[in-house]
Formats: C-alpha cells, sequence, structure tokens
C-alpha cells in the first residue's frame, strides 16, 4: 500500500542545497582561467597528470556500445586439423626450408 505524502518538497522541485552548491561550482569554473588551468596542470606529477587525463576522458570520449550478443564459440576439437610441414629432401640432404609440404597428423 502506498501512503499518501503529506509535507516536504514537491515532486520535482530541485533540493535548495544542491542547487546552491551547483551556482558556487559553477562560479569557481568560469573564474578559472586557460592559462591558471595550465600553469596547476605544470605542477601535477605525471601520475596525477594520467589519472587527470582519465577522468577528463569520461567526457570527451564516447562510451563503448556493448558488442552483439554473444554466440556460442566453442570449438570442436574434432574440428581442429593439425599439420606438419616436411621439408623435401634429395636423398639424404634436404633441398630447402622453403620447399615441402605440410601433413596432416590428425
Amino acid at each position: 500500500m502506498k501512503s499518501v505524502k503529506t509535507g516536504g518538497r514537491q515532486k520535482g522541485t530541485p533540493n535548495k542545497l544542491t542547487a546552491n552548491i551547483k551556482e558556487h561550482i559553477t562560479d569557481i569554473l568560469e573564474g578559472y582561467t586557460k592559462d591558471q588551468m595550465l600553469c596547476d596542470w605544470a605542477e601535477l606529477k605525471p601520475r596525477e597528470r594520467l589519472e587527470m587525463l582519465h577522468k577528463l576522458g569520461q567526457y570527451i570520449m564516447p562510451k563503448p556500445k556493448p558488442d552483439a550478443p554473444q554466440t556460442d564459440t566453442t570449438i570442436e576439437w574434432n574440428e581442429v586439423k593439425t599439420y606438419v610441414f616436411v621439408p623435401a629432401s634429395h636423398g639424404d640432404k634436404e633441398v630447402s626450408e622453403e620447399t615441402g609440404t605440410y601433413r596432416q597428423i590428425n
């Protein structure tokens, strides 16, 4: 049984604290210049720069779409054929590694 709402914010009304915080963050970001950002970037350690690139990359790179549904990729061993290269020989001497034949061994 669902209870009837008797007080508080109406559905869809933004939280005042959240709206206030968003406004302050927006003010900070609007005052942050490119020169200041580059100066701050230069002060980061290499590992910190990589971490920031990873975090920021989520906002500019598209997220990968899930692949198509997986199909059965089971290989039946009776379908796998094994071949061995048999070099051609002339008497007791092999002629060349490039000449020869492949023979199925299974």
